[in-house]
């Protein structure tokens, strides 16, 4: 299990595999030291000290630098959410009928943080690279980022990476018509994570999330407690606690509408 608190001996070399990063990390001299690398190949979830000569990785590797308030030796290493939303764009075209509420889970890559145990944050990587984009209109938009997923029906329980949580989508179509799934805004910073044991160990879920898609409307968010877990503590909180306007648009649009609520 790589969540947790890990001690840092000075001048020890650690390295950890998360989906395609690496991380390699280490602490000197009050300080902490670290070098990122991006593989095209996922790796099993891994965190170790490695054997090599710090003063050798030191000039083979691009390091960068963090200098805390807090001088332990130890770090927190915890699974977080990406910081900004995520369009979602399905791998293959879905399409729900109207009047019809289904719901499809897909698949987060999450990210990693390093950090101190009075809160002070280190490092914060993401296990994919995601490409920017740009979610909403013009004005009171937002940046997010993309991500290619195949959604499935929720009662489906593949697998998923051990770098990913399930996050579930409630989707209802009201429209007069046949709602063809191009993307999906996914609020990531107003998830929770919560953690399930499995039969070959555990898995990660976030908070659920209700979309909904009118007649006179596009695709509207509204993030909930993940009903499977919602009176189990989450795991990690959502990054933040409250919606702002952009995601208040969405909610208060739901909460118009009585039959879904």
């Amino acid at each position: 299990m790589i969540w947790g608190q890990h001690s840092f001996p000075d001048d020890t070399l650690f390295r950890l595999a998360f989906g395609n990063v690496r991380v390699y990390i280490a602490r000197r001299r009050r300080e902490w030291r670290w070098s990122l690398e991006y593989a095209d190949l996922f790796e099993a979830a891994s965190f170790e000290a490695v054997g090599e000569d710090l003063d050798e990785s030191l000039s083979s590797l691009s390091w960068q630098r963090m200098i805390t308030k807090e001088l332990s030796e130890v770090l927190v290493l915890a699974p977080r959410l990406p910081d900004r939303p995520l369009s979602v764009f399905p791998q293959g075209q879905v399409q729900i009928a109207k009047n019809a509420q289904v719901r499809l889970w897909v698949s987060l890559p999450m990210w990693v943080q390093f950090g101190c145990t009075n809160g002070e944050t280190v490092l914060e990587v993401g296990s994919e690279r995601l490409s920017g984009s740009w979610l909403g209109d013009s004005i009171g938009g937002r940046m997010a980022y993309t991500l290619k997923s195949e959604p499935r029906y929720h009662g489906e329980s593949d697998p998923i990476p051990d770098h990913c949580a399930r996050c579930v989508l409630s989707i209802l179509n009201q429209a007069d018509s046949p709602f063809v799934v191009s993307k999906l805004a996914v609020p990531t910073e107003l998830l929770h994570l919560y953690q399930t044991k499995t039969g070959e160990g555990s898995e990660m879920y976030t908070s659920e999330v209700k979309l909904l898609h009118t007649r006179d409307h596009e695709i509207s968010v509204n993030p909930l407690h993940h009903r499977d877990h919602s009176r189990q503590a989450p795991f990690v909180p959502a990054r933040v606690r409250g919606v702002d306007n952009f995601w208040k648009r969405s909610v208060g649009l739901l909460k118009r509408i009585g039959n879904y609520s």
